[in-house]
Formats: structure tokens, sequence, C-alpha cells
């Protein structure tokens, strides 16, 4: 356990164990969810769902209920998305007790949010964290979140350039531990996360892989259903959304709603931002769908982006993320718009370029005009190497928001 990378849920995920009956894990596969929850809560019973012999399936399905308590509590239930009907057995468990703390479930698919007929069955009975792709604070040892931080005008400061060819490697690498290093290995790799969780869910493997393939070339970008479908064959508007939704739901992208400054809310549901969830897998399927075209922007701009997610589930406040866009043939357009829970708000604009010009700030300036109380605070993240402040908004090194 010397080498093991600490994790930034960490305190958030054992503060929660403590609120509610139940606690669920969820993360895509590969992102080291078994490793994690093992490490934290090494006297607890383990169950892999994923290994269970015929026998121990059978007693399940007959007797669920007397199959989990003669496990006992204090136990985790790993890929617990493989036990059929595992929420409405835990409800019924769970209900006998008082008690906080009783298990823990985890899941490459979500758990507990289309039972009883599309009803939340676990209701004020669980909390729900997720794990991802390790960050690039997390590989070096560091677990501070940045977001609060970001708020309160502290001096995030770190004067260090990153070059764009030691970028490069950053965002290929990615957060999956283990990741192989060619392309024909990290594809097959990536077939392997597509196909477990999918293996008992009626999806077309080809097709899913074309619309995984068509937001990784995307990354980054607003969705138009349109598109897809024209640059798909024979998949249609209701398919292509069923599958962005399978993707999503199986934690594979990341997905921003857009912001309304009006409304302090969402604005627009039908043009969210895709994002890859981790930017080492972005690269490989562009590197190999698409070698000639240089999408070093759209990737610098999904490894950010995953940067702040990753960090947002770290803090103990509740963070909405967003991004912001106006209408028009020359769209002013802000990266990430964060709102806390007093509502006050920051935009963040990335920019992987190691100079920053006037243009830079028109995102920020735009939103700010937009907002009844302004921004709280903004920011452009770029490769340069020097942190300093023009008017009212602060430009610092990506360096910044890893170390």
């Amino acid at each position: 356990m010397d080498n093991f990378i600490q994790r930034g849920i960490k305190e958030s995920f054992l503060s929660n164990l403590d609120t509610a009956k139940l606690s669920i894990l969820e993360g895509a596969r590969f992102v080291g969810k078994t490793t994690f929850i093992k490490s934290i809560l090494p006297e607890w019973n383990y169950v892999d769902c994923s290994i269970l012999n015929s026998e121990q399936i059978r007693e399940y399905k007959n007797d669920p209920v007397n199959f989990i308590e003669n496990i006992g509590r204090k136990t985790i239930f790993d890929e617990a998305q493989l036990l059929p009907k595992i929420e409405l057995i835990m409800k019924s468990i769970i209900d006998q007790s008082n008690k906080n703390g009783q298990f823990v479930l985890t899941g490459s698919a979500p758990l507990s949010r289309t039972s009883l007929g599309g009803t939340d069955s676990l209701i004020g009975r669980k909390t729900t964290s997720r794990l991802r792709p390790f960050s690039q604070k997390e590989l070096k040892g560091k677990r501070n979140p940045i977001i609060s931080k970001l708020f309160s005008k502290a001096n995030l400061a770190q004067d260090k350039v990153t070059s764009k060819e030691e970028m490069i490697r950053i965002i290929k690498t990615g957060g999956i531990i283990g990741f192989p290093e060619n392309d024909e290995a990290k594809q097959n790799y990536i077939n392997q996360i597509l196909r477990i969780p999918y293996q008992f869910t009626r999806v077309n493997i080809f097709d899913l892989q074309n619309v995984l393939t068509y937001l990784m070339l995307n990354t980054g970008n607003a969705l138009s259903w349109q598109s897809i479908t024209n640059k798909i064959q024979n998949i249609k508007v209701d398919t292509a959304k069923r599958y962005v939704e399978s993707l999503k739901d199986k934690f594979l992208v990341n997905e921003l709603l857009q912001f309304s400054p009006g409304t302090m809310n969402i604005k627009n549901f039908s043009h969210p931002k895709i994002y890859s969830f981790d930017s080492g897998i972005a690269a490989s399927i562009i590197n190999t769908q698409n070698p000639s075209k240089d999408y070093f922007g759209e990737l610098f701009e999904t490894f950010v982006v995953n940067e702040i997610i990753s960090q947002i589930s770290w803090e103990k406040e509740v963070y909405k993320i967003y991004y912001w866009r106006t209408l028009g043939k020359k769209p002013k357009e802000v990266d990430i718009v964060i709102v806390n829970e007093k509502n006050e708000v920051i935009g963040i604009e990335i920019k992987a370029k190691h100079s920053i010009g006037m243009q830079d700030y028109d995102g920020l300036n735009k939103l700010d005009e937009e907002l009844k109380n302004g921004l709280t605070n903004g920011f452009i993240v770029y490769l340069g190497g020097e942190h300093f402040k023009h008017q009212k908004w602060n430009v610092l090194p990506v360096e910044s928001i890893t170390s």
C-alpha cells in the first residue's frame, strides 16, 4: 500500500458514510473503485458481484434478503448493478435499522435511479459519490481542491511554464493507471470499457462505438443531434440520444449544460457540451481516427474541465458547473461557469497557448455584463508561466490548478 495514490474524494466519502444508511460509489470501469474502497474500509466484508458463482447467484435470486443478511452489514458489494433489483432489496434491509453506514454499493452503472417506475427507491437513505480517473493533482500526491479558493480570491499562482510537448504527454497519459502505451492496445482497452458495462443491455456495440468516436472527435463542442445523424449512417436522432445517455450512465462522458445568467439556472438542454471522461482515451481515439488534424486545443480544454470537475467532487460545499455562450454568428463564450450555494458565479476561460490577447477576455467581459451582480471572479487558464491580473480578471498558469 506504500505506492497507493490517495484519492481526493476520500474525506468527503467517509463523511457521507456516517450520514446515511447506504453509500453508493459510482464510476467507469478501471478508474480504481475496488482499490479505493478496500483501502479506506479494510475491516469491512467485501463481495465482488462480478465473480459470484452459479450457486451463489441462485441463492440470491431465490431469497435475496436472506442472502445479504447472511453476509451481514458493514459489507461492500462491488459492481452491485449486476445483482437484480438490488436497490429494492437494500431498501427493505436497511429500513430494519436506524443505523447509518450499513452497506456500500459500487457500480459502473447508475444505481437506485430508475426503480419503481422511474423514481429513486433509496431517496433519503443513501449518499452517492463518483470516482473519476486520477486527476493530475492526485497524481502529484495532492488532494487540496481549489474551487472554494477561486471564489475567495485566494492566491493560487504557480508560476511555471508548461510546454506544449509536456502538456501533450500529460493529456495522452490520462488518468487511468496502467493505460497501454500504443494506440492499438489502447483501442482494445477502450473496447473492453465499452463492452463490459453493456453486456446485459440491448445496444448495438458497433453503433455505440461510432457514437463514442463522434463525441471524442468533437470533445468540448456543443452537441448537435443532426450532426451525429449526418455523420453516422443508419443512426436516427432518438437512437443517438439513447446511446449518448447510455455513455453518460456508464460515466464515459461528462456533460456541461448551458448557464442562464437571467435565471441562474440551465438555459438549454438541447445543446450540452460533451467531454470525454478521460483525456487519454479521447487522445487515443482521435489519433486513431483522424491523426492528421491538430486537436490540441480541444484536448487541453477537456483536460482542464475534467480537472475542475474532479476537484468539485472533493469539496464539502455543493457547486454546479456549466458553460455559457451567446447566440449569433460570432458568439461570446465562457468555457466553465461555476455557481456556489450562495448563487455566486465564477467564470473560467481555457486557452491552449502561452500568451493572452485582449480578445481572450471577451467572454468573461460579456458574461459579467449579463449577470445582475456580475461575476464574483473570473480566470483565464493558459500554458504560460506568469500569473497576472488584467483589469478584474486573473490569468493563471495551468500549473495553478494542478498543484
